[in-house]
């Protein structure tokens, strides 16, 4: 049974649904790897940087964050309420964006430490197709200027055979994604 959920993007701080997004936002991701809140709301207005909520019966039930870079699409954030795991939203939403993008997506994942990093990769991987790029030795740039670097795996959904294509996807995210917002 599909579930019935709707994908609004947000462009407007100022939406019913932002206090909820805030909260799904900030539980599901450790500060290192995620925006001050009100840093993420005034990028609302970049043209290529995409938020959406997934919302059913005016209820939040997830988030989709994700940037239109040159060459490929690169998914920041991925995040479903809880209390709605499990039910294949997450599954729906990724190939609602793989069909969005043509399966030209990108993204960062935990390396495998804990059972829940290893199941999320798993769901990318087994689920969706994705290739995991283990060898590649990738880390998250700090959302703040002076920040940490996080230690991430890179994914894909179509396959990168070459280092230097990676490194070429690293580079663009870095600088677009990143460090172009630092203050």
């Amino acid at each position: 049974m599909k579930n019935t959920f709707e994908l609004l993007r947000n462009q407007n701080s100022q939406h019913p649904t932002v206090f909820a997004l805030q909260n799904l936002y900030e539980e599901s991701f450790p500060a290192k790897e995620r925006r001050h809140f009100q840093q993420l709301l005034t990028l609302l207005s970049e043209p290529d940087m995409y938020f959406f909520a997934v919302v059913a019966a005016k209820e939040v039930l997830g988030l989709c964050i994700y940037w239109q870079l040159e060459g490929f699409f690169f998914l920041e954030h991925l995040a479903i309420e809880p209390s709605h795991q499990g039910c294949g939203i997450g599954r729906q939403v990724m190939q609602w964006l793989l069909a969005r993008t043509g399966k030209k997506l990108v993204l960062e994942v935990e390396r495998q430490e804990d059972e829940q990093s290893i199941k999320r990769i798993q769901f990318y991987q087994r689920l969706l197709g994705f290739t995991l790029h283990s060898d590649f030795d990738y880390h998250q740039p700090p959302y703040q200027k002076g920040g940490q670097p996080v230690p991430l795996y890179l994914m894909t959904a179509e396959p990168v055979a070459e280092a230097a294509e990676l490194e070429r996807i690293a580079s663009h995210i870095k600088h677009r994604v990143y460090e172009r917002f630092y203050s």
